[in-house]
């Protein structure tokens, strides 16, 4: 008999899996990114405030497992050369980015082949503040507009930590030879995460090392195990909201399963929790997720889509049960969406034409379109508010000139 067709779960294009950095050179071969528009004088959004981003809740998580082998922490932050007055970055530069977040109205990130750059002004200039003789990253997580992670692109692995914006820089060095690849970072606060490596025997085998310090010091590594879930092909998903999961597909001729995992310490220890079921989630649908968000009450959102419409949750009790926060009008795309805080939400077109957003959790709702026929990408954007946002733009030779595209 014929074995049944699996339908893994799509992957968000919010999710960030392991990566070597082979993979982290350019973004799209043709691509330009729309903060270059920025840098030029011509943002697609005239931003008006600092609005902070929502920090997120610390995660209840505690490593338990005991320290083998921990680094070697640099105690003394490292200051960074002397910089240039700020400027605008390059098309050129710009086309090489490997990662970025608008972190407020004004102050935001950029990692690109180049450097790591900071901008005060929403784009128009920028300031080099990487570590001084810092040359290439393996992977780079930007928290909030003060904190970022940096780990290097080669053994023994250096990690390093600014909490100001990158005025200093601490670092701490993994010395484990059984370590593959760059680590997927996953922060609760801008203080407490985790690095998790896969194991140089391969998957489902993590290495995963803690930080409760802010990167000056990081213990392990602790052994964990990617799970084996129904019908999925078991690649880890997020970090979001600094948590990691998994999803399970589906067989043909056999009902959807509606189970996850997930992990709020790195991937030592995962949870099985159900999908909720009903209303805009039915159980017979295929589900997989959004994202996740931790409350300030210690409960967590989750955005999910079932079939073809999206849905948020609320779980007071860690995933043990949900209750229905907002059905997502069915032309609102969730699975290119940025909640940037509890009740204000952006979800970007899966044509790349423009957005949907709200400020009242879904209450009411406001279409806003692109300038000059831009077409953003939906997997590659960042919003510090409804109002402020960076993306990338899609450019396609059979489209001609559009928007920022040659």
């Amino acid at each position: 008999m014929q074995e049944p067709r699996v339908h893994p779960p799509p992957i968000p294009g919010t999710s960030r899996p392991l990566r070597s950095r082979r993979s982290l050179t350019v973004l799209v071969a043709a691509t330009l990114a729309v903060v270059g528009a920025l840098a030029a004088g011509a943002g697609m959004i005239n931003p008006s405030k600092d609005v902070p981003r929502r920090s997120p809740s610390p995660s209840a998580a505690v490593l338990s497992a005991p320290t083998v082998n921990p680094p070697a922490p640099s105690q003394r932050p490292q200051q960074p050369p002397q910089r240039s007055t700020p400027q605008p970055l390059s098309r050129d530069t710009l086309e090489s980015t490997q990662g970025f977040l608008l972190a407020t109205d004004r102050i935001g990130w950029a990692a690109t082949s180049a450097g790591l750059y900071r901008t005060l002004d929403a784009g128009q200039t920028w300031v080099d503040v990487a570590p001084e003789g810092w040359t290439a990253s393996a992977t780079t997580t930007f928290v909030d507009a003060d904190t970022a992670y940096l780990a290097s692109d080669s053994l023994p692995m250096t990690l390093a930590a600014t909490h100001d914006g990158g005025r200093t820089w601490v670092t701490s060095t993994i010395d484990d030879p059984r370590i593959v690849g760059g680590p997927i970072l996953s922060f609760g606060t801008p203080t407490e995460g985790f690095a998790t490596f896969f194991d140089t025997r391969g998957e489902p085998h993590l290495r995963v090392y803690a930080t409760v310090d802010g990167g000056r010091s990081w213990t392990g590594p602790a052994v964990g195990r990617t799970p084996r879930i129904d019908a999925s092909l078991g690649k880890i998903q997020g970090p979001s909201g600094g948590i990691l999961y998994l999803v399970s597909g589906k067989y043909d001729r056999r009902p959807f399963n509606n189970r996850f995992v997930m992990s709020r310490d790195g991937g030592m220890a995962w949870k099985t929790h159900t999908f909720p079921i009903g209303g805009p989630s039915p159980r017979a649908a295929q589900k997989w997720i959004a994202g996740f968000w931790p409350e300030a009450d210690g409960a967590i959102s989750m955005a999910i889509r079932a079939g073809e419409r999206g849905s948020v949750w609320r779980s007071p009790d860690d995933g043990v049960t949900w209750q229905l926060v907002k059905a997502l009008p069915r032309d609102v795309d969730v699975r290119a969406a940025d909640f940037v805080s509890a009740t204000e939400w952006v979800f970007t077109n899966p044509d790349g034409s423009g957005f949907r957003s709200t400020v009242d959790g879904g209450t009411h709702w406001r279409t806003t379109r692109t300038i000059d026929g831009v077409q953003v990408s939906p997997d590659s954007r960042t919003f510090a508010s409804v109002d402020a946002g960076w993306a990338v733009e899609r450019c396609r030779t059979y489209t001609g000139r559009t928007g920022f595209c040659p």
